[in-house]
C-alpha cells in the first residue's frame, strides 16, 4: 500500500522544526532569490550573503536533527530501562 503524502510528510517532518527554522529558511529563500535575479554571481556582496544565509540554515536543520534523534534516544533508552524494571518486578512474587 502505498503511503499518502501527508503520512510522508508528517513522517519527516521535524518536531517544532517549522517555529525554530522557518524564520532562517525564509531569509536564506530571500537571499537565493535575489542572488538569482541578479544573474547568480559568483565573487559578489549578494552571493556572499547567500551562502551565509544558506548555511545558517543546514546548520540549523543539522542542529534541530541532532536534537531531535538525541531526545528520541534518550526516551528509547528510559523505556527499555522501565521495561526491564517492570519485567523484573513481575517476575518476583
Amino acid at each position: 500500500m502505498h503511503n499518502s503524502i501527508f503520512q510522508i510528510l508528517e513522517k519527516n517532518a521535524l518536531a517544532g522544526g517549522n517555529k525554530v527554522v522557518e524564520p532562517v529558511r525564509n531569509e536564506a529563500m530571500f537571499w537565493h532569490g535575489i542572488w538569482m535575479d541578479n544573474g547568480r554571481p559568483h565573487q559578489d556582496i549578494i552571493a556572499d550573503i547567500r551562502r551565509r544565509t544558506r548555511a545558517k540554515y543546514k546548520h540549523d536543520v543539522k542542529t534541530l536533527n541532532r536534537e531531535q534523534d538525541t531526545h528520541i534516544s534518550i526516551n528509547k533508552n528510559w523505556l527499555l530501562r522501565f521495561n526491564h524494571k517492570i519485567n523484573v518486578n513481575f517476575g518476583k512474587k
